[in-house]
């Protein structure tokens, strides 16, 4: 079982990696669809493959954009760039970019979710187009994938597992480049569907003559022209003109969802953590964290998270099958259902993801029809915690010039805190994960002591009432 995790620049790759990331999918400036990541030069593309090799790790690169003409100029040569990176696989939608990888290169390709792989024929069509894998859309249920994986067996099943959703089939919307001119499909999204919304009927209030007698009375923008048809021609061709009418006539009508809000196209994120077992079940091998444009402390806190998770269903799988062997030899049953078992075994976990911003949880459409995938009240993410800062070395052993920083954790602060505050650990060491501890001392670079860590981004030193053994890519939170 493959754990992926988003890297929207290096920094947040080697933050998937300490997390235990089984591989990392990212972009370079062009071709991927997330614009306004840092994304990755073709040197930080060579050097990430080869990090991530080293350890054992796979890189897939994102060449996803819904490409138009002039996206091919040059993409030969990009590809066969990629190639000789020896990047694991790409990751596409497209099928020219499709047709070009296979006819240029020998690139292993994986399915975007962008392409809409809502069947199993449109997964075998994909398998015989020389797709390796394909990342199925988020709108399927676990039983839809389980035919998928049943009708093409030896056709890998990527899927999301974690994160922000889109409102549209997999993601392909218009609502950005209809509203900012800024193209979701070319990487550029910028979220309408987290607006909040209301409704008018202008054209009822400027067809009412004594509506309209009252509305141009108001305002100096609308006496110009108080002709019912000729105002109503006006607002269609003037947005300007139309919202002064809606309100100078006060009468803007309100969308609500069972009086809850008017957020009516705000998705909720997706989990599905406690339900990894079941997804294992329908053939999905590679459980997809969504998140390239979030920050370094997402990508810890969700991946450290995940991580935990698969290495409960491998060791819970494990041990069913040694009690199944053993019941096979007259051994006794326990009676355990691994299923509860592994949901019950999950609650930490998923409390951790309520430490990550977030808009409300779903498991969308996996486990059947589902009504809770919108969150009506507000596009706000909630934050439960603040970041305080990230480990940038192990305890210090000794002197740096002249100054003793010995027993001190080297720190980057995101957030400010003060002598006395009690920080929590996040980390990948189970024996530090979680751990709480005061400050007792904060000391700047110079080695004077401080009250606070209150300069963004500055390296401070702090030495803390417990030892707790932290490692470089930790992070600090408040409780």
């Amino acid at each position: 079982m493959e754990l992926l995790s988003p890297a929207g620049n290096f920094e947040k790759l080697k933050t998937a990696l300490h997390y235990g990331a089984n591989a990392v999918y990212f972009a370079s400036r062009k071709l991927g669809l997330r614009a306004y990541a840092d994304n990755f030069s073709t040197d930080e593309i060579v050097a990430a493959v080869k990090l991530l090799h080293s350890g054992g790790k796979k890189a897939y690169v994102a060449v996803n954009v819904i490409a138009r003409n002039a996206d091919f100029g040059g993409l030969v040569d990009y590809l066969k760039f990629l190639e000789s990176a020896k990047v694991d696989a790409i990751i596409v939608s497209d099928f020219g970019i499709l047709d070009f990888a296979k006819r240029h290169t020998g690139l292993d390709i994986h399915i975007s979710t962008q392409a809409n792989i809502t069947n199993k024929y449109a997964a075998r069509f994909m398998f015989d187009m020389g797709a390796k894998r394909v990342v199925l859309a988020r709108e399927l249920s676990l039983g839809e994938i389980a035919d998928i994986k049943a009708y093409t067996p030896k056709l890998e099943l990527e899927a999301f597992v974690h994160g922000a959703m889109c409102i549209a089939y997999s993601g392909r919307c218009l609502l950005s480049n209809y509203l900012n001119n800024r193209g979701a499909n070319s990487g550029q999204c910028s979220q309408p569907c987290r607006w909040e919304y209301g409704v008018s009927n202008y054209e009822f209030r400027i067809q009412n003559s004594e509506l309209l007698k009252k509305t141009c009375a108001g305002s100096e923008l609308l006496k110009k022209t108080c002709a019912g048809t000729e105002l109503l021609t006006e607002c269609k061709n003037n947005s300007e003109l139309m919202q002064a009418v809606i309100k100078e006539s006060g009468r803007e009508l309100v969308i609500e969802q069972d009086s809850r809000g008017t957020y009516i196209l705000n998705s909720k994120d997706l989990n599905m953590l406690r339900h990894l077992d079941k997804m294992a079940d329908a053939g999905i091998t590679s459980f997809k964290i969504e998140g390239r444009m979030k920050s370094a402390y997402y990508v810890a806190a969700v991946t450290n998270a995940y991580r935990g998770a698969l290495d409960l269903l491998a060791k819970s799988r494990k041990d069913s099958d040694c009690k199944a062997e053993s019941k096979k030899q007259g051994g006794k049953d326990s009676g355990k259902n691994a299923d509860t078992d592994f949901f019950k075994k999950t609650e930490s976990l998923e409390k951790e993801l309520h430490k990550v911003s977030n808009r409300g949880y779903t498991t969308a459409f996996y486990l059947g029809d589902n009504t809770d995938t919108e969150n009506f009240d507000t596009s706000l993410p909630k934050v439960e915690i603040d970041v305080l800062a990230q480990v940038e070395a192990d305890i210090c052993k000794g002197f740096k010039g002249n100054k003793d920083f010995k027993g001190y954790t080297k720190i980057i602060q995101r957030n400010k805190f003060l002598v006395g505050d009690t920080l929590e650990v996040l980390s990948p060491n189970a024996k530090s994960h979680n751990k709480q501890a005061k400050v007792i001392d904060i000391l700047d670079e110079s080695g004077s002591a401080q009250q606070s860590a209150n300069k963004a981004a500055n390296i401070y030193y702090i030495k803390l009432d417990k030892n707790i053994i932290t490692t470089a890519g930790d992070f600090l939170r408040s409780t």
